[in-house]
């Protein structure tokens, strides 16, 4: 019996796993949530009673979003037992992003030797046409009407900011924003 008693607590703590990483998604109608392990994705189901915590505190499966990083241990395989996350909870994620949102509308900014300027509702006027949103705190996402789509990075104090640009198959870092004088 004790010999069966270990072998089965032997192979349980075989399927025992840790994983630490980015959460790049999570699936709330498996639910699941996938993991960025260097380089890789690790898709993990979440059960009722995972235990979650973020930033230290009791969390819930939907406060988790894809700005945290995250460890899951597992006590079976692909079954995260416990998930503890740190970051922006959700809400304070939207928060930041509307907070970023009323900054950037009404700044005038210059790319490429063009001038344009973010307006409320997501558009863009000037010599560039695009729609945007905050996607988080000094983060937008972009597309122009010709499939030219990215993400562009401001510098918090909304002086500069970087832009990646993606056309279908490609990927090219942009010459900087500048914020155009007022």
């Amino acid at each position: 019996m004790k010999t069966f008693l270990f072998l089965l607590l032997s192979a349980v703590a075989a399927f025992a796993e840790n994983a630490e990483g980015d959460l790049s998604a999570i699936d709330p109608k498996v639910p699941s949530v996938t993991l960025s392990v260097k380089g890789k994705l690790q898709t993990y189901r979440v059960r009722p009673d995972t235990e979650i915590s973020i930033n230290g505190v009791k969390g819930k499966f939907a406060d988790l979003n894809t700005s945290m990083t995250a460890k899951v241990v597992t006590g079976e395989p692909q079954v995260a037992s416990k998930i503890i996350a740190n970051g922006e909870t959700t809400v304070a994620a939207t928060a930041a992003a509307a907070d970023f949102e009323r900054r950037l509308v009404g700044t005038k900014w210059i790319w490429l030797g063009h001038h344009f300027k973010f307006e409320a509702g997501g558009r863009s006027s000037g010599e560039r046409d695009f729609s945007w949103k905050a996607v988080k705190a000094n983060v937008i996402s972009y597309e122009t009407p010709d499939g030219y789509h990215g993400t562009v990075v401001f510098e918090h104090g909304l002086t500069k900011a970087t832009v990646d640009e993606r056309t279908p198959g490609e990927v090219k870092a942009s010459p900087s924003l500048v914020r155009d004088k007022p």
